[in-house]
């Protein structure tokens, strides 16, 4: 049993995504296309189900995961063998339909969320018709929220934040969220668009192996210090939204 489990487990299975938000590096990068196997997907929820993991559970990176047709198969099998999980599937919401809807909902998603941004212009009247125990689950974002924290992406978009400097603000992101790319590589952080910073590689390594490694730690023991000149991504970033794992949402 490794000595502390990861709260968050992000599992993008397919790199596509339709859309070019203006705050998303999809806006000016293009990335390779990737797209992970049935069998190793299936392999990360027996590991996972192995070390008990009862944190969230979601399909994504910086990819809209209903364009991968596996999705609610996936959502069945990560259900099974993850009871304790809590499966929330972040959507554009541009494929989102109440057949749709119910059925993920029905095969064990927990929460949908719709990040209805970047000029989104969704008839979402289908809502109405459903029946209460599948609307609540339905949460829309709007890009007008108040709430939400606009990030540069490692430096990748100083047009939302210019760091020139590191910022001496701790960091739990690497402490709390396990992400897993669609190349099959798990990356130090959410941040990393561009996988610069790879931790290894789900196709030939186990998930307790990646995240137990001596890079993962050292990463993790600066971080939580404030040093944020370890990765270039880390001494560009502008999030200080997680500095400590209480910060997990």
């Amino acid at each position: 049993m490794m000595a502390h489990l990861p709260r968050i487990v992000e599992l993008e299975t397919d790199s596509r995504c339709n859309r070019r938000c203006p705050y998303c590096p999809n806006s000016l990068f293009e990335r390779e296309q990737s797209r992970l196997s049935e069998e190793v997907v299936a392999r990360i929820f027996d590991e996972l189900a192995l070390l008990r993991f009862h944190g969230r559970l979601s399909f994504h990176f910086y990819n809209e995961p209903l364009l991968d047709n596996r999705i609610p198969s996936f959502v069945s099998q990560a259900r099974l063998l993850l009871p304790d999980a809590r499966i929330v599937l972040y959507t554009n919401g541009d494929l989102l339909n109440a057949d749709t809807a119910c059925d993920l909902v029905q095969r064990g998603c927990d929460q949908l969320l719709v990040t209805a941004h970047a000029g989104s212009t969704h008839d979402a009247s289908w809502l109405d018709l459903l029946a209460p125990a599948v609307r609540w689950r339905i949460f829309y974002q709007s890009y007008a929220n108040p709430d939400i924290v606009w990030t540069n992406r490692g430096g990748l978009l100083p047009h939302i934040e210019r760091v020139d400097e590191p910022l001496c603000r701790p960091c739990a992101i690497p402490d709390t969220a396990l992400v897993v790319a669609a190349s099959g590589n798990i990356v130090l952080c959410y941040e990393d668009y561009a996988e610069t910073q790879v931790m290894g590689s789900v196709l030939d390594q186990a998930l307790s192996d990646i995240w137990q490694s001596e890079a993962y730690s050292r990463h993790r023991g600066r971080l939580r210090a404030g040093d944020r000149t370890g990765a270039g991504i880390c001494r560009r970033c502008n999030n200080v939204e997680m500095e400590t794992t209480v910060d997990v949402s």
